[in-house]
């Protein structure tokens, strides 16, 4: 989901890991400040020309990167903790998958809502969302993919047992 960067910008996917809980932390936290600071900086010389196109590539009409930017934008509420608003944006994403030009998508869409439902505390949900995530990406055959869906399946089904466990009057 995406093409080449801004010069000075970073890939954020090779400069953070994901956590215990699926969330991405800086692997370089310097690295990432810099290019904040470099995007900051583009946005305001942008702003003082009246030109905020000149500072976001990627908001454009194009389809696939208004859903990538969609997708970031719910993520980036999923990590405020305002998840009401994060799970609409994932099943607007979602949605809007259907067109036959961004059906490619849905895996990543269902990746991120899964995630999102594991932070609701809705674990089966989050079950039902990764093994639709990987029957797609199996079609795919993008390992990497794969791997990471099946990591966050596992973290899903272990969620589901000890939450059913914790049911069982023992």
């Amino acid at each position: 989901m995406g093409g080449s960067l801004p010069e000075g910008l970073i890939d954020l996917n090779a400069a953070t890991r994901y956590d215990a809980d699926l969330r991405q932390v800086p692997i370089d936290p310097a690295a990432i400040e810099r290019a904040i600071d470099l995007a900051a900086g583009a946005l305001a010389d942008a702003r003082a020309r009246e030109d905020d196109a000149a500072a976001l590539p990627c908001a454009t009409a194009d389809q696939p990167r208004e859903l990538a930017n969609l997708i970031r934008l719910a993520e980036a509420s999923r990590y405020v903790g305002d998840l009401d608003r994060a799970e609409a944006l994932f099943r607007d994403a979602l949605e809007r998958c259907a067109a036959p030009d961004l059906a490619s998508y849905a895996d990543f869409v269902l990746q991120h809502l899964g995630k999102c439902r594991l932070d609701r505390g809705d674990p089966a949900e989050a079950v039902t969302c990764f093994e639709r995530a990987l029957v797609l990406r199996r079609a795919k055959g993008d390992h990497v993919l794969i791997r990471f869906t099946q990591q966050a399946l596992q973290l899903a089904r272990t969620r589901v047992a000890t939450t059913e466990r914790g049911r069982d009057p023992a």
